[in-house]
């Protein structure tokens, strides 16, 4: 187990690898003027400094009707910003920016944690 000292350390040397910031974005209730209830998308947390990390692409699956290429995308971002599962993600970059949806339950570490991605071309 690593010292107070030495995971202040560890995870300082993770946070330099953060190379984009990501806005987090949850479904919320409101009330409609009509007085129904709904739900809207609605920044949870901003500006928040991460990194994208992609594995494969994997060779492609042959189905009958398509070919299927897999790749696993993962957010690495502070333990401390709460990123719940069905979240919406923008990660942005310079000039590059894409939307993401949270796709399972983040791993935490103690220095950092990993939210495994699902690549999503854009919402309304």
């Amino acid at each position: 187990m690593l010292s107070a000292n030495e995971l202040v350390k560890a995870k300082k040397a993770i946070e330099r690898l953060y190379d984009r910031e990501c806005t987090i974005y949850e479904n919320r209730p409101y009330q409609k003027p009509n007085g129904m209830t709904g739900g809207r998308w609605e920044a949870a947390a901003e500006d928040i400094p991460c990194r994208i990390s992609f594995s494969g692409p994997t060779p492609a699956e042959k189905t009958d009707t398509v070919a299927r290429i897999r790749q696993e995308i993962k957010l690495l971002t502070n333990p401390e910003v709460e990123i719940k599962a069905g979240s919406r993600i923008l990660v942005k970059k310079d000039s590059w920016q894409d939307y993401f949806v949270a796709a399972g339950i983040a791993a935490h570490y103690d220095t950092h944690q990993e939210v495994p991605l699902l690549a999503e071309t854009r919402w309304a």
